[in-house]
């Protein structure tokens, strides 16, 4: 089967725009079906046209073009290395293609998948924090967001700036301890441009442990808020087991009546969402970077790199980020 020039670029814009009812496109499945046809289509011209093509790089171009263009149409997941081969063109000209087209290599986001019944648990809440907002502007400012997360020494070590520049190679090594391992649990706290903490712990975080940190610990960490502040501070909570313990709930409504957060509390937290507490989406992906950049060499070191991070988050990182929560939710309920 043949096609004129005016057919391949018709079956371009069909791929590319998604069209798969037009007959052109149709015959089109695989990105190497479309450069194939498009090879076909210039070696139906006779010599001295082939000649004259050869002095038009432009055409070649635009040959080049078309095929990489629909290679990532037909499969977006397609790596560059397997175009080039597929097409018949360089890596380096994939790339350029790409490029020069304004195609960018956007990365792969884990996030929390969601049971049929979150979504209306999420907006739910989400619509009484704007209600709560709407009658209060400062409510953000005044719920102390805390969360607990584990750090280990097979933590993966960021060696994105790990560099050694030289004109020979040094072999530069660090030793690593994968045989010998050791963790620690951290709670943080964050409360409007403060951070509270970090407190660490060992072992399982039972409801009674839980409670006998909010009871006599929590009170301790917070020695430096005023006392006007903590008089009308609301505390939230993920749902873990701990957080659930019928003591805690039992503590937190004697001493927040209606200004805790929790899957049981009097403003219902949604289950699976950390995407809208900063621990989850701000605090402990920074602190992991910086504690992971390098290998801690024991238990008493982690903890130190741990803290040592704490501190170089600043009162105006953590302004930004509590600014940006109502934001995150106004955007949940675009989205539905």
């Amino acid at each position: 089967m043949s096609y004129e020039l005016t057919e391949l670029l018709i079956i371009m814009m069909r791929v590319v725009g998604g069209d798969r009812d037009n007959q052109l496109a149709l015959s089109v499945t695989t990105i190497c079906t479309f450069y194939n046809i498009c090879v076909e289509h210039y070696r139906g011209k006779t010599q001295w046209e082939m000649d004259e093509m050869k002095k038009k790089n432009t055409e070649r171009e635009d040959v080049n073009t078309i095929g990489v263009l629909a290679a990532v149409s037909i499969n977006p997941h397609a790596s560059t290395r397997s175009i080039a081969q597929c097409t018949n063109i360089s890596h380096n000209t994939v790339h350029r293609i790409l490029k020069s087209n304004s195609y960018h290599p956007f990365k792969l986001h884990y996030v929390h998948g969601l049971k049929p019944s979150d979504p209306e648990r999420r907006l739910t809440f989400i619509s009484k924090m704007i209600c709560l907002f709407d009658q209060d502007n400062d409510i953000i400012s005044k719920i102390m967001w805390t969360d607990e997360s584990r750090f280990d020494n097979n933590g993966i070590v960021n060696r994105h700036n790990s560099h050694f520049w030289s004109k020979t190679n040094p072999v530069w090594t660090r030793e690593t301890n994968a045989q010998v391992r050791w963790s620690v649990n951290v709670w943080c706290g964050i409360l409007n441009n403060t951070l509270i903490g970090p407190y660490f712990y060992d072992g399982t975080l039972s409801g009674q442990r839980y409670l006998e940190f909010l009871e006599n610990t929590l009170p301790v960490l917070m020695e430096c808020i005023p006392l006007q502040i903590r008089k009308t501070m609301w505390i939230q909570q993920d749902g873990a087991p701990a957080h659930n313990a019928k003591v805690v709930i039992d503590y937190l409504n004697q001493h927040f009546p209606q200004s805790w957060l929790g899957t049981r509390g009097p403003l219902e937290w949604p289950p699976r969402s950390p995407d809208l507490t900063p621990l989850d989406f701000f605090l402990w992906g920074y602190l992991k970077d910086n504690v992971y950049s390098e290998q801690s060499t024991s238990l008493n070191d982690l903890k130190e790199r741990i803290t040592k991070a704490c501190k170089t988050v600043t009162s105006e990182m953590l302004k930004s980020v509590t600014s940006s929560i109502l934001e995150r939710y106004e955007k949940c309920t675009e989205n539905n």
